[in-house]
């Protein structure tokens, strides 16, 4: 039937529709990166990795997660235990510096930087006071919150003596109170905000080799062993980003110059 169209009735022509909008729709796992897997199968996988003890392969697998998008707390600490058990002390700290700044209040991310801390130092404790160790365990955010809400209590109190002559006295003291732990709230608001700003990068190597000036041929002024932690003051080299040589300091305020390629950073800047 030449020169003719094909008229099909309503019904038929709306079936037909709907077929060639089910036929369109992409399948399953269509369009996904060839070889992506589930978080949650990957993170099991990695799991049973390190129960089987092949801890370098659990670490690439949870780093796998992290490129992934799945940068959690849990596959971070996880990521940490299997560096540290593959020897990789520097690798494993970073990891759980990583973990410490999405979930400050972990008390087993606390209690493992702690012990590899030591064992970096050879058994020696940290020389951060008890002031450092109580602001690390909050955001600055969360100090800033807490920041605010002394002064609206302290701006309460001091309205109050002025709305209640007869109560001046007796809210005095604990306005002074309240102002005395606003201070301390806005000191460690402070110390935690610079905490969080500096750089900090990791040995990853053996053993760094810091340098007087940033170049090979200058002599060592003192060497850092893996894991050691260190706070970048200046850079040197092709461009900010990636410089070739880092100017550090270290827990004792000694300053150098250290390769790029010796260290890690715990967040990129």
């Amino acid at each position: 039937m030449s020169g003719k169209r094909l008229h099909l009735p309503a019904p038929a022509a709306a079936w037909l529709a709907v077929m060639l909008f089910l036929l369109l729709l992409p399948r399953p796992g269509a369009g996904a990166m060839p070889g992506a897997a589930d978080p949650v199968a990957a993170f099991d996988e990695a799991n049973k990795l390190f129960e089987q003890a092949k801890y370098g392969a659990a670490a690439d697998a949870y780093e796998q997660l992290v490129k992934m998008g799945q940068p959690t707390p849990s596959v971070l600490f996880n990521l940490g235990n299997a560096r540290f058990k593959n020897g990789e002390p520097g690798r494993a700290i970073i990891a759980w510096l990583q973990a410490q700044r999405l979930a400050p209040h972990d008390e087993r991310v606390r209690a493992n930087l702690q012990f590899a801390r030591r064992a970096v130092r050879g058994g020696e404790e940290g020389s951060e006071g008890f002031w450092v160790r109580t602001v690390s365990r909050l955001h600055a955010n969360e100090w800033a919150a807490a920041t605010a809400t002394g002064v609206i209590a302290l701006f309460l109190l001091l309205a109050a003596q002025e709305w209640l002559p007869a109560r001046k006295d007796r809210l005095r003291t604990p306005a002074k109170g309240v102002a005395a732990a606003t201070l301390l709230l806005g000191l460690a608001f402070w110390t935690a905000a610079q905490a969080e700003r500096r750089t900090l990068a990791v040995v990853i190597v053996k053993e760094a080799a810091i340098r007087f000036t940033p170049l090979e041929e200058s002599p060592v002024s003192f060497a850092a062993p893996d894991g050691v932690e260190l706070t970048v003051v200046g850079r040197k080299g092709n461009g900010q980003a990636q410089a070739e040589w880092l100017e550090v300091q270290d827990a004792a305020e000694r300053t150098g110059w250290v390769k790029r390629s010796q260290v890690a950073f715990v967040r990129e800047s």
